[in-house]
């Protein structure tokens, strides 16, 4: 039977991205400036969080470990700001202007980056409910609606409407809930408030109609792992909310499409370690069980479940096997399913490019449609050491993830927390900023005002 492989000489310009295994030193510099510099650019953000909110972030993180010491809580607020603010520099840099240490399965379409919330700025902001929602009411409503003339009929445009006002609510939800003035208002609640002072409500038999729609909408984004959503993630027994992951950054190709993701990953090289640690034991408890008894199987998958595997996504266990709290990895099937979501695809749809494909018989060349994985990018600091990125390539390429790169930015870890450290000073230190500041614990303020806590 004759075999076709994919032609080296394809000229459909369109189609592939080069990506750089190295960068002189002066191009590096260069990147490095045009990233840093964003972080004080009017209007930079990263999902719509901006570097001004540091403060913001700093106070979100020590409620959340409110419990811990206050290393604990610094340690958590620095590596957060240094999420953020890789995530930010991270925009500022094309596929070909960091350099990939690993690739496998290489097909990155033409395309340029672009923030989620940009890409969504129209809808009012970025929630992962809200895309999820949208996507529902661009699939599946009319699923829902009974025919024109049949009771309980409604218009597109009300359609529309219940639409806009549902996603309004979610996006602007603080606001909301003080113009409704009711304190631990439920989320559902507070929607059908606001269509109804919005002058939405339509009463009668559309009533049910307006229901049973913004009932299966709102499904959509059910966070109980015993929901299962027909109309999205069919065959799957899981919600939405949780099998979609929302990504740092959209690939984007000239039409609007969305043809891939950047996912950043602001770890110190201790934190890949771990992750890489982590992702061994777990694939050791789940796939090496061959001549093992029924009961060693089964004791081995109870172990594996406390790593809770998703796509190379794990929880970090001490060495009882007891979770750390930590959590780290891609999950790369949550990420290709909100492309999905996205582009108003169904699930697992993949990437169709036409290509032209040689006969090694005959030397015919013909075009035809192949289809690849949606491409996942994954950015590291500069420090994490090249052999640690190609074992972790090595363990996902066994874990059966195809369609990805792994590539550095030109900053390290230390140089990230280094720039938190001047982003901490630049915002935080204003008039504006001394009532927020009070309201966190002061040992923590006090510890990050010096370098020493943003670099150890």
């Amino acid at each position: 039977m004759p075999i076709e492989t994919l032609s080296s000489e394809n000229e459909q310009e369109p189609v592939y991205i080069q990506l750089v295994e190295k960068l002189s030193p002066e191009q590096v510099d260069t990147l490095r400036e045009k990233a840093g510099n964003y972080l004080y650019e009017k209007g930079a953000h990263s999902g719509g969080k901006h570097a001004e909110d540091i403060l913001s972030l700093i106070k979100e993180s020590v409620d959340k470990v409110s419990d811990q010491e206050v290393g604990a809580k610094i340690k958590y607020s620095v590596a957060n700001v240094r999420g953020l603010l890789a995530e930010m520099m991270s925009k500022k840099l094309d596929l070909s202007e960091c350099e990939t240490v690993y690739k496998l399965k290489d097909f990155f379409p033409k395309s340029v980056a672009v923030d989620p919330y940009d890409h969504y700025i129209d809808m009012g902001g970025l929630r992962k409910d809200a895309v999820l929602i949208n996507n529902f009411f661009e699939t599946s409503a009319q699923e829902v609606l009974p025919k024109e003339n049949e009771p309980g009929y409604i218009t597109q445009e009300q359609v529309d409407t219940l639409k806009k006002d549902t996603i309004t609510a979610l996006v602007n939800y603080d606001s909301i809930e003080k113009k409704m003035d009711v304190k631990n208002t439920g989320r559902d609640q507070l929607i059908r408030w606001h269509i109804q002072n919005q002058g939405h409500f339509l009463g009668g038999k559309k009533t049910k109609t307006q229901n049973k729609l913004l009932n299966q909408a709102l499904a959509t984004t059910d966070k109980r792992d015993t929901t299962t959503l027909k109309t999205l993630i069919e065959k799957r027994a899981e919600p939405a909310y949780v099998a979609t992951t929302l990504p740092d950054e959209f690939l984007e190709d000239s039409e609007g499409k969305i043809v891939g993701v950047i996912e950043v990953k602001a770890y110190t090289p201790p934190e890949v370690k771990n992750w890489i640690e982590a992702l061994k034991q777990s694939k050791s408890l789940e796939f090496e069980t061959f001549g093992l008894s029924e009961q060693e199987k089964s004791d081995k998958a109870a172990d594996a479940a406390f790593y809770n595997r998703r796509g190379s996504q794990v929880n970090i266990l001490d060495n009882n096997l007891k979770p750390t709290g930590m959590r780290l990895g891609v999950d790369f099937e949550g990420l290709r399913y909100f492309i999905n979501v996205a582009n108003n695809e169904t699930p697992h749809t993949a990437l169709k490019v036409k290509v032209d494909l040689i006969n090694n018989e005959t030397a015919e060349v013909v075009q035809r449609e192949v289809a690849f994985e949606y491409p996942v990018i994954v950015r590291l600091p500069q420090d994490i050491p090249d052999e640690d990125i190609l074992e972790l390539g090595s363990i996902l390429e066994e874990l059966g993830v195809s369609n990805i790169a792994i590539q550095k930015l030109p900053f390290t870890s230390k140089e990230i927390n280094e720039k938190g450290h001047g982003v901490y000073h630049r915002f935080g230190d204003t008039k504006e900023m001394e009532r927020l500041k009070r309201s966190i614990d002061p040992n923590v303020t006090s510890a990050l005002n010096r370098k020493t806590a943003w670099v150890e």
